[in-house]
């Protein structure tokens, strides 16, 4: 077993290390722009733009690099399409594991890989926190009209579970799309689809639920209070619901890959 995972490990290399230097080179751009933001030249700004750079900066460079991070850790390197098209499966067939045994190993890296995108991005989030003055709980939630936009407590946990749970929705059932399509492009479409159908179920439900605060005929203020609480509200429920969703999808993930594997036998 340890021989598979050196092996699926060693072939997606490429992908890693270069989703772990991409990371680096966006957090070195942070603390660059967090420096010039407290000694340098962006330091010169007007209140209100300075806050507003604050703003952007603490948020792009806090959270996009968790994308970055997870994208290439949650597939396999494009293992599965390099086995189909190397014919592994031929050889694969000698060895003394069974599906499950060869799906487990993919499935333990997974696993093992997101929790270590989970520290570097908890670690990241400390860095800029610090950085700005906030550290992981935050003190700023009254600089924007009075409206709560970056108090942080355990806001910054709660995004970075809902990144992970939908990363993990990906992961867990590209590996299976994979060995059934053999085709990165398919499965790319497959997943761009479910996401635009997802978007278009997070706009509605947005809709549906703003209806009635705009047909009062509020002031924009609180219209935008409402929907600023709305969003605060769904992203509390699905970082409760990000470690069960997480847990569901890999077994289920797992169940698929076993069951492609299996098929092998009869094409």
């Amino acid at each position: 077993m340890r021989g598979l995972i050196y092996r699926e490990l060693y072939l997606a290399r490429k992908s890693y290390i270069g989703g772990l230097i991409a990371v680096a080179m966006f957090v070195v751009l942070g603390v660059l722009v967090r420096m010039s933001l407290l000694y340098g030249n962006l330091a010169d700004l007007e209140a209100d733009a300075y806050k507003m750079v604050d703003l952007v900066s603490y948020i792009a460079f806090s959270y996009l690099p968790l994308v970055l991070l997870f994208i290439p850790f949650a597939g396999d390197g494009g293992v599965s399409i390099s086995d189909y098209k190397s014919k592994w499966m031929l050889y694969e067939y000698t060895l003394p594991y069974n599906e499950k045994q060869l799906a487990g190993v993919k499935y333990i890296i997974k696993i093992g890989l997101m929790m270590l995108a989970f520290l570097l991005a908890f670690g990241n989030l400390l860095l800029f926190g610090g950085l700005s003055g906030q550290g992981i709980r935050g003190n700023a939630a009254q600089d924007i009209e009075g409206v709560g936009v970056y108090n942080m407590e355990w806001n910054s946990i709660k995004i970075l579970l809902i990144v992970m749970m939908l990363v993990t929705l990906i992961s867990a059932f590209a590996t299976p799309m994979l060995l059934r399509y053999k085709s990165t492009n398919a499965v790319v479409i497959r997943i761009v689809i479910v996401a635009v159908v997802l978007y278009f179920v997070f706009a509605g439900y947005l809709v549906s639920h703003m209806t009635k605060v705009i047909a009062d005929d509020l002031p924009i203020d609180q219209i935008l209070n409402e929907l600023f609480e709305l969003i605060m509200q769904l992203r509390d429920k699905l970082a409760i619901a990000s470690p069960f969703v997480m847990i569901l999808a890999l077994l289920a993930g797992f169940w698929l890959t076993v069951r492609q594997l299996k098929k092998r036998e009869v094409m």
